[in-house]
């Protein structure tokens, strides 16, 4: 029985706890940042447009 027991493995309710808190940190973070680089890149290009336009 104590073979059964050494083999079987999984996540505690805390260690759950602690990356879904991860999870949802890198997540939020990711929600304010990327709209920054969309608008940097929609900006690069309406500049790119404007060099290149004769």
């Amino acid at each position: 029985m104590k073979t059964i027991a050494n083999r079987q493995r999984g996540v505690s309710l805390s260690g759950l706890l602690v990356w879904s808190v991860l999870l949802i940190l890198v997540a939020i973070g990711g929600m304010k940042i990327i709209p920054a680089y969309v608008q940097d890149a929609e900006i690069r290009s309406i500049l790119s447009t404007i060099a290149n336009d004769p």
